[in-house]
């Protein structure tokens, strides 16, 4: 048998980093090669449960998963991106609760309504227990994205023992409950968001976000963000949100083709804005600001 030297294997394995399906092979053909192809199969998994009427397991995948983090500790931490579709009923399976207490060293956390429903998951309808397994992922000492889709009412209090390494948080169709506002609860150091994202019911989230500064939150750094617009509020609480930094070097905004919401936005929040910023209003690059501002002077000078 030939062995070949340890920085060859090491080599030959990223270089198939992309190539899931090949690093499997790998891993079937030689034992030794295993723990370097698993560090990028399991980089990266999406859980997703299926229950019977009886709350059984039907999802063949998920119990193998399970086995195979049970069987090989050493799978769990090399998991880095978490993306999960959850279902209100997910607290009956033990299987997938098993999965996700042993995620501790997730970098990108990403929980989305499995059912895609508008209305969304009331987060405080889920099982305490259950909740306290994802918080187990959310404040993991590693975390640096964390993402929500199709859930309203997500405490602001998840954030009290978040990690300092979390910077860029997103909401889709969702929006956060203000559960701190009577409480004495105080970070050390607050959370310092580089990058933001509220698509729908934004000014709800902002302004509630807003609220929690600087107790809990911060966003005087923020440099990336992007708000889906539905009406004046939310345009006013982007501004709010503006204000509150200089460091803004990408701002994209989309929302109804509506010339009182772009007035309003160009009026009050771009005298104040870094010259670096690259704005994005609706289907529009604007690459400088002075380009934005001299669009903006153009079409006031045919009102």
């Amino acid at each position: 048998m030939v062995h070949l030297p340890l920085d060859i294997i090491v080599n030959v394995v990223d270089e198939l980093s992309g190539d899931i399906s090949s690093l499997q092979s790998l891993c079937l053909l030689c034992s030794v090669v295993a723990p370097f192809c698993q560090r990028y199969i399991f980089s990266t998994i999406d859980i997703q449960s299926f229950h019977d009427s009886e709350g059984g397991i039907s999802n063949r995948r998920l119990l193998i998963l399970f086995e195979a983090m049970d069987l090989s500790h050493h799978l769990p931490t090399y998991v880095r991106t978490l993306r999960y579709k959850l279902a209100e009923d997910d607290s009956r399976n033990a299987v997938l609760r098993s999965i996700l207490r042993k995620l501790r060293h997730v970098e990108n956390f990403q929980i989305r309504n499995r059912s895609g429903a508008i209305h969304g998951v009331d987060w405080n309808t889920l099982d305490s227990g259950f909740i306290a397994d994802l918080l187990g992922i959310i404040h993991g000492d590693k975390l640096a994205t964390l993402g929500f889709t199709y859930l309203h009412n997500i405490p602001l209090s998840i954030f009290s023992s978040a990690s300092l390494t979390l910077k860029s948080l997103s909401i889709y169709h969702g929006y956060f409950l203000d559960d701190l506002s009577n409480s004495l609860i105080e970070r050390d150091h607050p959370l310092q968001f580089f990058n933001f994202t509220c698509c729908h019911s934004a000014s709800k989230s902002i302004n509630i976000l807003l609220r929690a500064m600087p107790a809990t939150v911060d966003f005087s750094r923020l440099k990336y963000l992007t708000v889906s617009w539905d009406d004046d509020e939310d345009v006013a609480a982007t501004e709010s949100l503006g204000f509150i930094t200089n460091k803004l070097e990408r701002l994209q905004c989309r929302g109804p083709d509506s010339s009182f919401l772009v007035f309003s936005f160009h009026t009050n929040f771009l005298p104040s804005c870094s010259q670096y910023l690259h704005l994005k209003i609706g289907g529009k690059n604007r690459w400088s600001l002075a380009e934005a501002r001299n669009d903006y002077n153009c079409g006031s000078e045919k009102r």
